[in-house]
């Protein structure tokens, strides 16, 4: 897969060509469906000469600017890693070609800009974690992001908590029998069992558990990456409970990591992920909302898209799938809305592509968590 950062967004943005053609398709990784990959592009490439010829494009420069999506289609290296999106951006002169875990809406655009409120999702879902896989019988850690899964080095992590506590017998049989709620508002396992006391039994997990946060705690600091847990509730309470890592998900990885495969880690990762990220986002959202009355964000396109084409804009937060149509003035500011999108331009496409181009950044976020908006923008100051 490929990482989107917001440096290959601004690359797109800054291309003012005409014919761009932007492709976006959801592909499958694997089984019968992947065969339909090609298949998809094969039409996208179709539908997108047929726009080509309304726009009075000539056939030659059509072959032209398809060349790159029909390169794709005919080298079949390209599909053996398929991931969960394509985007594929054409002019004449060069061609760009994204493979990312957002399953895009088909779509074909033909213009004088690359069309990019699609590719910010891709953006937008882009985390690196660490994952601690942490059981009594083994830990290890890994970096988990949209590359994929790969072990972390860790030197001086304790093996296993036999290994960790010098045990030299099986300990005895531990249950969780409910939940308690330590300071900073996480949860702890209250525990009882056979073959030993349960304050033995609670007493050996914290130590073992505070070896596992001292040795992590170097490597923690140096990447210093959210962390997430995938253990037992027990071993989760009790390594929330030792540990001061700052960037601790509260929301852990249930159950013992021992007999899962690093992809099975890596799936379950990604949903604790996407839950991250979607908290974030809320959470960014509310902060630029409680600017507005100081005037230091807007919501309303009349105010976002001047701003934009300013420079005024260093964050903009865009609804996902959404689409604002309507005609823009960059001259005078000027704005009208239409339903129409027929001959329209798209408004957010216009916000974003101004907003990479002065330097600004772009994320978009899930539908719901705007509310009531379609776009929302952070500015550099007060005013115009």
């Amino acid at each position: 897969m490929d990482i989107i950062t917001q440096a290959v967004l601004r690359e797109l943005a800054t291309v003012r060509e005409f014919p761009s053609v932007s492709i976006y398709l959801p592909t499958s990784r694997g089984g019968t469906d992947a065969q339909q990959n090609i298949v998809r592009l094969r039409n996208a490439v179709r539908q997108s000469e047929r726009l080509l010829m309304e726009k009075n494009c000539s056939n030659s420069l059509a072959a032209q600017v398809m060349g790159g999506a029909q390169r794709l289609i005919d080298d079949p290296t390209f599909w053996n890693n398929p991931a969960d999106g394509l985007a594929v951006f054409l002019t004449g002169e060069r061609s760009w070609n994204f493979r990312v875990p957002i399953s895009f809406t088909e779509s074909v655009h033909v213009g004088e800009s690359f069309h990019l409120p699609p590719l910010a999702l891709a953006t937008s879902a882009a985390t690196r974690v660490v994952v601690l896989a942490l059981s009594e019988n083994r830990v290890k850690a890994f970096v988990v992001d949209d590359q994929g899964i790969r072990v972390l080095t860790v030197p001086s992590l304790p093996p296993s908590l036999r290994e960790a506590l010098h045990y030299d017998e099986p300990a005895g049989q531990i249950h969780v029998l409910s939940t308690a709620r330590f300071r900073n508002h996480k949860e702890g396992a209250v525990f009882h069992g056979q073959g030993a006391s349960t304050s033995h039994v609670a007493s050996d997990l914290l130590i073992y558990c505070r070896a596992v946060d001292k040795a992590m705690a170097p490597v923690l600091a140096q990447h210093g990456l959210p962390l997430i847990v995938a253990a037992t509730e027990r071993l989760a309470a009790a390594f929330a409970e030792v540990s001061s890592y700052p960037h601790l998900l509260a929301e852990h990885i249930g159950g013992s990591p021992d007999h899962w495969t690093d992809h099975e880690l890596f799936e379950r990762a990604r949903t604790v992920i996407h839950a991250y990220v979607d908290e974030r986002h809320a959470r960014d959202v509310t902060r630029l909302t409680d600017l507005i009355g100081a005037g230091l964000a807007a919501s309303q396109p009349n105010a976002v898209l001047p701003a934009a084409c300013r420079g005024q804009v260093h964050e903009l937060l865009i609804a996902a799938g959404a689409h604002l149509h309507g005609h823009f003035n960059r001259d005078s500011g000027e704005l009208q809305l239409t339903r129409e999108a027929a001959d329209a331009e798209d408004l957010i496409d216009i916000a974003v592509r101004e907003t990479l181009i002065h330097d600004g950044t772009v994320r978009a976020v899930k539908a719901d968590t705007m509310a009531t908006s379609s776009m929302i923008a952070g500015f550099r100051y007060v005013g115009s």
